[in-house]
């Protein structure tokens, strides 16, 4: 232990922060509880704690090392040394909150991301809903786009879904769901502007016609723009079975990619427990590359391919 006037002053302002955390998170807090209750998992639960009472969304069952990982990055932005002092921000800077989600939520996306997972979709899913659609009289397609991020996913959903439809020669009412706890990622979403280098990935005559340039960036058209629709939804919450927006479920194909790695086990139980609420008989789910269905799952759905993460949910 440290000693001497050097030893003291560190033992002050320890004391200090402590205190201030205190009061700014209303903790009745002595010292010896302090030093049991806030290790470093203490701390950062209590962070998550504040996060959750300030905007509702519990970061808790993410995975350790993404939460870790996202504290980190607002701490070396805040120049906070410690993690009591990153804490004491919260209590005092609410805009902080908003900050610390932004940090945590996962915004890795681009325009056809995997391209084989839209092929099959392109070639094989879609037109075959679309069909039965047509042949039941049932005219409308529903879709749920669950962490979003900034749009690209959804965007290149209702591409290709365009392009089916018009292939299949009929007309029909499309509702495509995107949903994200990112508001500033939702925003850009719904601008639908994107810089030239993140649309290498886009064929150019899709390009063209639905992402036509605007002075240096392009946009969205509003022939592809109209068929998404952006809300703010908490995809790990218990209370959502569905998008706000979209007022029930029924979904013909729900993609949630490159989420459920960021969850513990427990999380992504329930997570893809409530998109399976969520998706009509026969309907699909489309996971990350990476990602797979929770083996307590399995016996609702079947795999569409045994080397992609697509599965059609058991009627």
């Amino acid at each position: 232990m440290a000693s001497g006037p050097f030893g003291a002053l560190v033992v002050f302002r320890r004391g200090l922060e402590l205190g201030i955390i205190g009061i700014a998170l209303r903790l009745p807090l002595s010292l010896p509880r302090v030093r049991e209750r806030y290790g470093m998992d203490g701390l950062t639960k209590e962070i998550l704690t504040a996060l959750k009472r300030r905007t509702g969304i519990d970061f808790e069952r993410y995975r350790r090392a993404s939460v870790e990982h996202g504290i980190a990055l607002r701490m070396a932005a805040l120049q906070c040394a410690s993690r009591v002092a990153y804490l004491t921000q919260l209590g005092y800077a609410p805009d902080e909150c908003d900050e610390l989600v932004r940090a945590l939520s996962i915004n890795v996306t681009s325009f056809f991301r995997n391209p084989i997972v839209f092929e099959i979709l392109g070639e094989k899913i879609l037109p075959g809903i679309l069909e039965r659609k047509r042949q039941s009289g049932n005219q409308e397609f529903r879709a749920w786009c669950a962490g979003c991020a900034t749009g690209e996913e959804p965007y290149s959903l209702a591409m290709v879904l365009r392009e089916v439809i018009e292939r299949c020669g009929a007309d029909f009412t499309t509702h495509i769901f995107a949903t994200d706890i990112n508001q500033d990622a939702l925003l850009r979403a719904e601008a639908g502007v994107y810089a030239e280098e993140q649309l290498g990935t886009v064929r150019f005559a899709l390009l063209k016609r639905f992402l036509p340039r605007k002075g240096r960036r392009h946009m969205v058209g509003p022939e592809i723009r109209s068929m998404v629709s952006f809300s703010h939804d908490d995809l790990t919450s218990s209370l959502l079975t569905a998008p706000t927006e979209s007022v029930f479920g029924d979904f013909d194909v729900v993609l949630c990619r490159n989420v459920l790695i960021y969850l513990q086990r427990s999380l992504q139980i329930e997570v893809c427990e409530r998109i399976a609420r969520s998706l009509r008989a026969g309907g699909y789910l489309v996971l990350g590359e990476a990602e797979k269905l929770p083996s307590e799952l399995r016996g609702g759905f079947r795999a569409v391919d045994h080397w992609s993460p697509v599965y059609q949910k058991k009627a």
